[in-house]
């Protein structure tokens, strides 16, 4: 499944059959993420890990980029860990956006709200971190981010529709399925 995904990739409508048979199946279909997904979809414990490459308007050559510099460092620690490490040119605010709303970024801060709207301070701290250390080698401080609550699980599922194409994690009718099975 995890070939005939990969296979897929650019096809919502293909990738939303087959989560569904996936999930029919038993398998497990993984969030993406930052520390562990690849471009592809890849088998992990018995479940199957979303592709990074398989969400919207990220494009694959960036999520390459993005594996090999986890590749060479190692996980990214945190979300500023990873903007300090990836080149502004290779992932641009339009991809960072889809990464958060997606929920590729939630194993190094759950919040997705809090990084959307600290978005630009974010890539700024990184282009700026970058600029220190390649001119005088000194440390900026890091910046804080906006203390907000993270969006309502409604808000938080349309964010990461429009990124992936369907509802990965869950769906808006989950918290009525007992409701509706009796009504069927």
């Amino acid at each position: 499944m995890a070939a005939l995904m990969t296979l897929e990739l650019h096809n919502t409508d293909k990738l939303t059959f087959f989560a569904r048979e996936v999930k029919r199946l038993g398998i497990e279909l993984l969030p993406p993420d930052v520390n562990h997904s690849h471009s592809g979809f890849k088998v992990e414990n018995s479940a199957i890990r979303y592709a990074l490459a398989a969400l919207k308007n990220v494009g694959a050559a960036a999520m390459d980029a993005l594996m090999v510099e986890r590749q060479k460092a190692g996980p990214y620690k945190d979300i500023f860990d990873f903007v300090e490490r990836i080149d502004g040119r290779v992932i641009n605010k339009r991809q960072f956006e889809n990464l958060i709303s997606a929920g590729a970024f939630d194993s190094l801060s759950p919040n997705r709200r809090q990084l959307m709207e600290s978005l630009e301070l974010l890539l700024r701290y990184g282009n700026e971190d970058k600029r220190s250390q390649s001119l005088f080698s000194l440390d900026i401080t890091r910046p804080k981010l906006s203390n907000v609550e993270d969006w309502p699980s409604l808000e938080k599922l349309r964010h990461e529709f429009s990124a992936v194409g369907f509802y990965l994690t869950s769906h808006p009718l989950d918290a009525y399925g007992s409701s509706l099975e009796q009504v069927g």
